[in-house]
């Protein structure tokens, strides 16, 4: 028997109960009932307040992921295109849907690891408070979490965004300020042992030296100087490399 919307119950919810949701409507069985429960969802979700946008990216994920295997009559109304049903039923373009999946993927599936177990605020003049609270994604605005699912990635999410991210009292105007101007973190190659490297070129050969060694790293075909890109792309590989021409 086909399990129903009647299953699926939507609370105010906090991390535990959202995730139960989730749980639900992935294990509803590949059937019109299931397209019925997880579309309540998505068009039901405006009610749900301060977690609508959480309940719709959910709901539009799953029903992305599930789309091609509901039966026939479900989709055909939407002319069989997911994309379709989604702008009908939320009013938002493509590349506004592909955003809220993005959220639930990175924020609501499964909350990123690098999140520490508990954050201290900080206010809307980046100033630290004395308020350390547990991150939890699942209660904040999808907007807050939108404009973070890209710093995150980058490294911009340092310690003053994170704990905007999570002090309710914080908009997402200020927290997107705080972001663009958070330098990205970027992993640096480890510092060379024992001094700088030099590049030589003894004939065809580019050798790399460090301190009494030495050792040939590349054979370049110096033929290719008879094609104007190839003596382009050989000058362009010694002037990168700082080569002293013996």
């Amino acid at each position: 028997m086909d399990t129903t919307i009647s299953n699926i119950v939507l609370v105010p919810t906090q991390q535990a109960a959202v995730r139960s949701i989730v749980s639900d409507l992935q294990d509803l069985p590949t059937s019109e009932g299931a397209f019925h429960a997880i579309d309540t969802v998505i068009s039901t979700s405006k009610a749900q307040r301060n977690l609508a946008g959480v309940y719709l990216s959910i709901g539009l994920t799953i029903m992305k992921d599930r789309w091609d295997t509901l039966p026939l009559e479900c989709r055909g109304e939407w002319s069989y295109k997911f994309y379709t049903y989604a702008e009908v039923r939320t009013g938002f373009a493509p590349s506004t849907v592909d955003n809220l999946i993005n959220v639930a993927r990175t924020w609501l599936f499964d909350p990123p690891t690098a999140l520490p177990e508990t954050i201290t605020l900080y206010d809307s003049k980046g100033k630290i408070t004395d308020k350390l609270v547990t991150p939890d994604p699942y209660s904040q605005s999808v907007s807050k979490l939108l404009v973070s699912t890209g710093a995150l990635k980058r490294g911009q999410l340092g310690d003053v965004a994170l704990g905007q991210l999570f002090n309710p009292e914080v908009s997402v105007h200020v927290l997107n300020a705080t972001i663009q101007t958070t330098k990205p973190v970027v992993s640096l190659p480890p510092p060379v042992p024992n001094g700088r490297i030099r590049f030589t070129l003894e004939g065809p050969c580019l050798i790399a030296n460090r301190d009494h060694k030495s050792i040939v790293i590349a054979d370049l075909d110096m033929n290719a100087e008879e094609d104007e890109l190839g003596k382009a792309g050989i000058e362009h590989i010694l002037a990168a490399c700082q080569v002293k021409i013996e």
